[in-house]
């Protein structure tokens, strides 16, 4: 379960590397006369989102209202070079930063110097590390997220449209530079597993294929289609709407004085089919490239056997970083490691107990069956601790509000269901789609679809089907993503990070503890409302078995994260793994897949538990500072800050209340 967040974007889903983005224009940029702090952040968010177009277009819908709608839509593809000089790059925007003093700052412009200034030393340090990262992972490549990225890039006006075929036209050029990064990797000694090249080659020959597109029902065809006849169709709403406009003021004998807005062509039937000829033309090309990704990832060398990130010269030091980065505290490996085994003993103590003496019950009908159900069932009961989630002023309705239920399956792909509050006459929607079968092995069980900055009311949640979730496990899975989850964390951060004018750099930065943690953080709400809701519809039976899974579900992710420190930073194999699982009392059962999995998504596990653990930290913290807080309250204020690393969020805390 995770979010398609700036991973998000940071994740491979605009695969650039960050440091890449920045490294174009940031010689320039540093040498230029000094300006003011916000000038100076304006300038980071804008280099950024330059030579990114797909980041820029999931971060703003409309990048000409916010001074953006002049950065470069070539998307910058893999220069060995620039590559190389990441590290330059990284210390030249640090001592830029270090030109400010954070005591002449206001407060929230201090916040951002902390926050930018971590960013900048761990990013810079990472960035020593050359050729570490796998972008064509099996378990989270760009080959496999960018089909999804391309499937949901939303067309608002014709531009958007024009703007997708030239994204799509560039993406050839990008996919081979990942494919030289990765052969670089390897002759610089950094040999990945030769299972996980296979793999990858595999998924590259099933993902596009020029037979898929000559029946013409590959997903990236249709869901284009349909994109391009819900433009026309919301033009010809748009017209409509005008026109009653004009009568009713031509009827009230009202007169439309002055300059009258130029009106944009209609998009034809004829202008449609040249749209969708092109982007069968370019999807071909984008087939051939794939097949040359399938040739290049099997003619690479790889090792015999997997292993974690100690493997590589330096790996350990390297794991370490990430590991900062990504949870985002400033604690040592070892104090990490003690936090993971104190909260394994405490949960693995309750679970037995639990298991002995309380009523565990195996099966049982869970009351709400459909996603949409859960869903609404989840918005009512987070109005108790949650501050109320709302649309920010000033940005345009959604025509239908809600998540739907098709066909049984509770997946639909139109919203139908009024799930949200309104604000200002602005409502937003949630749409459940289902992963495309030709994906559904590759990616997670469920994922959330960020939307723009300035169209937050659009939200999209992704359902895998083939992983079978149902009952409790689904509707915590939904409380992850959705409420109180990485939907209603999302949407809210940003419109408190817009009313309070924070440095819209900040809106662009991804910080995986406080997003996957909060994640993790929702699920145990969720738990709890589940709990609740089995009370309300068999009375008190339940209580037991519900909590069992959520320590069973803790136990599982406190023990790979601790997994994850003993692959990547004690060099543990496969055997020093079943070993360490056999004096817990555990079975063989999956132990092979689990060590593949974290060897191929090293710090991915921590993220979201560590990330977890830190909240709680910073929650007993805030309480400790005011015993009258409410959960709401702490809730309104951890989502206010934003996204951000735990240290920072400490600091902050001392002047909270």
């Amino acid at each position: 379960m995770r979010s398609f967040q700036n991973k998000k974007i940071k994740t491979a889903a605009v695969i650039l590397l960050s440091a890449l983005v920045l490294a174009a224009v940031g010689g320039a940029f540093y040498f230029v006369r000094r300006a003011s702090f916000s000038a100076f952040c304006e300038n980071l968010a804008k280099k950024s989102l330059s030579s990114n177009p797909l980041k820029l277009h999931y971060t703003l819908a409309e990048p000409e209202s916010m001074g953006y709608g002049d950065l470069s839509r070539d998307l910058s593809g893999f220069d060995p070079e620039a590559y190389e000089q990441n590290a330059v790059v990284w210390q030249a925007y640090l001592a830029r930063l270090e030109g400010y003093d954070p005591d002449k700052l206001s407060e929230e412009e201090a916040f951002s110097w902390q926050i930018l200034h971590r960013y900048f030393t761990l990013e810079g340090e990472l960035s020593t590390y050359l050729y570490y990262e796998s972008l064509l992972s099996p378990a989270d490549g760009a080959h496999i997220q960018m089909p999804v990225l391309l499937a949901e890039y939303a067309f608002y006006d014709r531009e958007d449209v024009e703007n997708y075929l030239t994204l799509l036209s560039q993406l050839p050029d990008y996919f081979r530079g990942l494919l030289t990064y990765t052969k670089l990797q390897a002759q610089e000694g950094i040999l990945q597993y030769e299972g996980n090249l296979e793999k990858a080659a595999e998924q590259c020959e099933s993902i596009l294929t020029l037979e898929q597109l000559d029946e013409g029902t590959h997903f990236l065809q249709t869901t284009f289609e349909e994109r391009i006849a819900e433009l026309m169709e919301e033009e010809m709403e748009a017209e409509t709407e005008a026109l009653t406009d004009r009568e009713t003021d031509e009827y009230m004998g009202e007169e439309t004085m002055g300059v009258t807005e130029e009106k944009a062509a209609e998009i034809t039937e004829e202008e449609a089919a040249v749209w969708i000829e092109k982007n069968n033309q370019l999807l071909s090309e984008l087939a051939g490239v794939y097949a040359e990704l399938q040739e290049g990832l099997a003619s690479i060398a790889g090792t015999d056997e997997i292993a974690g990130l100690s493997a590589y010269p330096d790996g350990a030091q390297y794991y370490a970083l990430l590991l900062r980065e990504v949870t985002g505290p400033d604690r040592t490996v070892e104090e990490m490691k003690e936090l993971l085994y104190a909260r394994f003993e405490e949960l693995y103590t309750e679970y037995k107990e639990l298991l002995t003496d309380g009523t565990v019950i195996s099966g049982y009908d869970f009351p709400l069956e459909s996603e949409a159900d859960m869903l609404t069932d989840l918005y009512a009961r987070t109005q108790a601790d949650f501050p109320v989630l709302e649309v920010a002023a000033g940005q345009s309705a959604a025509s239908q509000t809600g998540a739907g239920d098709a066909n049984g399956t509770g997946v639909e792909s139109e919203p139908t269901d009024e799930i949200g509050e309104a604000k200002n006459g602005v409502s937003w929607t949630v749409t459940l789609k289902p992963v495309d079968e030709g994906l559904e092995d590759m990616m997670a069980p469920a994922f959330y679809l960020t939307p723009p900055v300035d169209r937050n009311q659009e939200n999209t949640i992704y359902i895998n089907l083939s992983d079978g979730y149902e009952g409790l496990s689904l509707y915590t899975t939904l409380a992850h993503e959705g409420f109180p989850g990485h939907l209603y964390q999302t949407v809210y951060s940003q419109n408190a990070m817009m009313e309070n004018d924070v440095p819209f750099i900040r809106q662009i930065l991804y910080f995986g503890g406080y997003t996957e943690g909060w994640g993790i953080y929702a699920e145990s709400y969720a738990y709890e409302y589940a709990a609740d809701l089995l009370k309300e519809a068999y009375g008190d039976v339940y209580g037991d078995t519900v909590r069992a899974a959520q320590l069973n579900r803790e136990l599982q992710l406190c023990l790979c994260s601790i997994l994850d420190i003993f692959i990547h930073y004690d060099g543990a194999t496969l055997q020093q793994v079943q070993k360490l699982l056999e004096s817990l009392g555990f079975g063989s059962g999956n132990i092979a897949a689990v060590y593949e999995t974290i060897c191929n998504t090293p710090a991915n596990y921590p993220k979201y538990y560590l990330g977890y653990l830190e909240i709680l930290e910073l929650k007993a913290l805030a309480f400790e500072r005011d015993a009258n807080l409410t959960d709401k309250e702490f809730h309104q204020w951890l989502l206010s800050a934003g996204p951000a690393d735990f240290t920072s969020l400490r600091t902050r805390l001392i002047s909270f209340r």
